[in-house]
Protein backbone atom coordinates (compact mmCIF):
# COMPACT_ATOMS: atom_id res chain seq x y z
CA UNK A 1 0.00 0.00 0.00
CA UNK A 2 0.90 3.38 -1.07
CA UNK A 3 0.56 7.10 1.30
CA UNK A 4 1.61 10.53 0.57
CA UNK A 5 2.71 11.87 3.13
CA UNK A 6 3.36 15.75 3.32
CA UNK A 7 5.59 17.46 6.28
CA UNK A 8 6.10 21.29 7.22
CA UNK A 9 9.07 22.29 8.74
CA UNK A 10 8.84 25.84 10.24
CA UNK A 11 12.84 26.64 9.57
CA UNK A 12 12.12 25.55 6.18
CA UNK A 13 14.64 22.95 6.42
CA UNK A 14 13.85 19.13 5.78
CA UNK A 15 15.41 16.51 8.04
CA UNK A 16 17.72 13.62 6.63
CA UNK A 17 15.15 11.18 5.47
CA UNK A 18 16.66 8.46 3.33
CA UNK A 19 15.04 5.26 1.44
CA UNK A 20 14.96 2.47 3.80
CA UNK A 21 14.18 4.28 6.73
CA UNK A 22 11.01 3.31 9.19
CA UNK A 23 8.37 5.55 9.55
CA UNK A 24 4.81 4.67 11.70
CA UNK A 25 5.96 0.63 11.33
CA UNK A 26 6.73 0.84 7.45
CA UNK A 27 9.78 1.21 5.41
CA UNK A 28 10.22 4.69 3.22
CA UNK A 29 10.61 3.54 -0.17
CA UNK A 30 10.55 6.60 -2.11
CA UNK A 31 10.80 10.21 -0.71
CA UNK A 32 10.77 13.22 -2.74
CA UNK A 33 10.39 16.26 -1.79
CA UNK A 34 9.06 19.51 -3.32
CA UNK A 35 8.45 23.62 -3.34
CA UNK A 36 5.21 23.61 -3.94
CA UNK A 37 5.11 27.33 -3.67
CA UNK A 38 7.93 27.27 -6.09
CA UNK A 39 5.98 25.40 -8.76
CA UNK A 40 2.80 27.67 -8.63
CA UNK A 41 5.24 30.45 -9.50
CA UNK A 42 6.17 28.82 -12.28
CA UNK A 43 2.93 27.64 -13.39
CA UNK A 44 1.53 31.20 -12.37
CA UNK A 45 4.53 32.66 -14.71
CA UNK A 46 3.78 30.14 -17.61
CA UNK A 47 -0.08 31.15 -17.82
CA UNK A 48 0.92 34.61 -17.78
CA UNK A 49 2.91 34.09 -20.35
CA UNK A 50 0.50 32.24 -22.64
CA UNK A 51 -2.44 34.92 -21.80
CA UNK A 52 0.20 37.53 -23.19
CA UNK A 53 1.41 35.51 -26.23
CA UNK A 54 -2.35 33.73 -27.40
CA UNK A 55 -5.04 36.03 -25.70
CA UNK A 56 -3.90 39.57 -26.22
CA UNK A 57 -5.54 39.99 -29.63
CA UNK A 58 -8.96 38.83 -28.01
CA UNK A 59 -8.57 40.99 -25.14
CA UNK A 60 -7.60 44.20 -27.50
CA UNK A 61 -10.26 43.42 -30.27
CA UNK A 62 -13.25 42.01 -28.54
CA UNK A 63 -14.61 41.36 -32.53
CA UNK A 64 -11.90 38.47 -32.62
CA UNK A 65 -13.89 36.17 -30.48
CA UNK A 66 -16.72 34.46 -32.64
CA UNK A 67 -18.81 33.24 -29.90
CA UNK A 68 -20.03 34.72 -26.61
CA UNK A 69 -18.99 32.01 -24.27
CA UNK A 70 -15.65 32.08 -25.74
CA UNK A 71 -15.26 35.79 -24.96
CA UNK A 72 -16.58 35.27 -21.63
CA UNK A 73 -13.94 32.52 -21.51
CA UNK A 74 -10.94 34.40 -22.65
CA UNK A 75 -12.37 37.43 -19.89
CA UNK A 76 -12.17 34.99 -17.40
CA UNK A 77 -9.00 33.38 -18.00
CA UNK A 78 -7.55 36.59 -18.13
CA UNK A 79 -8.53 38.24 -15.16
CA UNK A 80 -7.64 35.39 -13.30
CA UNK A 81 -4.27 35.29 -14.35
CA UNK A 82 -3.48 38.40 -15.59
CA UNK A 83 -5.49 40.50 -13.52
CA UNK A 84 -4.26 39.50 -10.37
Amino acid sequence: MRYTAVFYWPDGKAPGIRRGDDWIGGELCEVSFTDSLADLRRLREAARNYCDEYLRDEIDHPELCMHEDHRAAVEELWAAVVGS
